[in-house]
């Protein structure tokens, strides 16, 4: 719960919607049906400090409940990949790239092998890149450990905003992105 960590996310999506530009988007014209495809690797270092801990029991079992603030930081590699729907005649690109700085609060219920935590992070113009304006990131995690190992089985659902401008090809870009979604993973700890 406190100290360093480092956290590696690789996210590959596909839309499952189409639609329809209303203006030219680079290579992309008025009136195209659109599809869209996003891959992004993201790389997180964060501290947390305790600054509450409470222990009481549940059901007569032991629950930890403890609060947390930090920082993280954040470098995210994201890629938008547009095309025509039907003959994939036309595409267009969008390369987004930076770092942010958040701070941070995290919650944590344990009962014995399992828990819950709960992290809020809000980067007010923190960030540099393409990445601008206020970015904010809330995840929830149930987790088990398993019992004399140093492995941890989670998942979860993460809902973050990020808001981006630049260029590409010489075309500017304004971006108001919303990430949301089911995560699962292992965590190992050494």
């Amino acid at each position: 719960f406190v100290g360093a960590r480092l956290d590696y996310y690789r996210m590959s999506m596909n839309t499952s919607r189409t639609g329809v530009l209303p203006d030219e988007f680079g290579s992309l014209q008025n009136g195209d049906v659109v599809r869209m495809s996003s891959t992004m690797d993201e790389w997180r270092v964060s501290w947390t400090e305790q600054v509450f801990g409470a222990k009481t029991t549940y059901r007569d079992q032991p629950l930890d409940l403890r609060l947390g603030l930090g920082g993280v930081w954040a470098h995210r590699d994201l890629t938008l990949h547009m095309r025509t729907n039907e003959d994939n005649l036309r595409a267009q690109d969008v390369g987004i790239a930076g770092d942010s700085f958040y701070p941070t609060a995290r919650f944590r219920a344990q009962l014995r092998n399992v828990a819950l935590d709960v992290e809020y992070a809000i980067s007010p113009h923190l960030s540099t890149g393409m990445f601008d304006g206020v970015q904010q990131d809330l995840e929830a995690r149930v987790s088990y450990t398993v019992p004399f190992q140093d492995v941890t089985l989670f998942g979860g659902f993460r809902y973050s905003t990020l808001e981006a401008d630049g260029l590409e090809g010489g075309l500017a870009y304004d971006a108001d992105l919303r990430l949301d979604g089911f995560q699962f993973g292992v965590l190992v700890n050494f």
